[in-house]
């Protein structure tokens, strides 16, 4: 793997063996599901979106950056797909601290309540990971500060267009948490990573997209590890934040926590 791109902090990823390499796969196919693209028409892709439930209402949490000028979510059938169908948005929340103006907004997040649709695979509100970072304790779960974690979207650099349309591209890489506060954690954005092709269902080592244009509004995502309990990936995988801007000379990726997600859901939806 090149490694001339690793930053301070940041350790090379060991190979996984095969039995991680399996599981890895199991576990990378629950947030690949939850993620779609956001476009502003059939040829113009903006970035990406979870899409998380609570009872029986669809919510697409994203950058705000990417919903400005009311594109719309589209939910896809596939890694690789012109066939989507565009999910009717019914209330947009964009962060009171959003500011669209340099320097880069920490508060970047917006949420879309969206029309339910079935069938579909989504997330669910509880998945956001709202604790805190560092070394877990004895019986309690925490992500720890070296975690290695998963960023899924769909990269500009992939997005093909034709005569009918858009065709889609997701991937996941990844990467590891360099710095985190209660605004803002940070990633590391590799040149090579182990990923997830977008026409594969297995992990490999190759090249990142050049940039992570296309992944704003992507989820990262955390396996949390309860001890004595059966695998659930809604108590299990969690979301860690929302990607929204890097920094292309530090190779840095900067994220908003899930506790400003909750915090801005709740907001938005006080009711629930």
């Amino acid at each position: 793997m090149n490694t001339h791109n690793i930053p301070p902090g940041a350790v090379p990823l060991p190979a996984p063996s095969l039995t991680e390499r399996h599981e890895i796969n199991k576990l990378i196919s629950w947030p690949r599901a939850y993620t779609h693209p956001v476009l502003f028409d059939a040829n113009r892709q903006v970035g990406s979106a979870v899409l998380l439930r609570h009872g029986s209402r669809l919510f697409a949490f994203t950058a705000a950056h990417v919903i400005e000028g009311d594109p719309k979510i589209h939910f896809h059938s596939g890694a690789e797909s012109d066939r989507t169908t565009i999910l009717e948005t019914l209330s947009t929340y964009i962060h009171p601290k959003y500011d669209p103006e340099p320097p880069v907004s920490k508060f970047d997040i917006g949420i879309l309540e969206l029309k339910p649709t079935s069938p579909g695979m989504f997330g669910n509100i509880g998945q956001l990971y709202t604790g805190e970072f560092g070394k877990p304790k004895k019986k309690k779960s925490k992500v720890k500060s070296t975690e290695f974690v998963w960023v899924v979207g769909f990269p500009s650099e992939y997005v093909d267009i034709n005569a009918g349309g858009v065709v889609l591209k997701q991937t996941a890489f990844c990467t590891q948490i360099l710095e985190h506060s209660s605004e803002e954690i940070s990633l590391r954005y590799p040149d090579a990573v182990y990923r997830m092709p977008h026409a594969s269902t297995s992990c490999e080592i190759g090249e990142t997209a050049r940039t992570p244009e296309g992944y704003s509004g992507g989820g990262v995502w955390a396996m949390i590890d309860p001890p004595r309990e059966l695998f659930n990936p809604h108590r299990h995988i969690k979301l860690v934040g929302i990607q929204t801007h890097w920094s292309p000379t530090s190779r840095l990726v900067r994220c908003v926590p899930s506790k400003i997600l909750a915090e801005a859901f709740k907001d938005f939806k006080p009711e629930l």
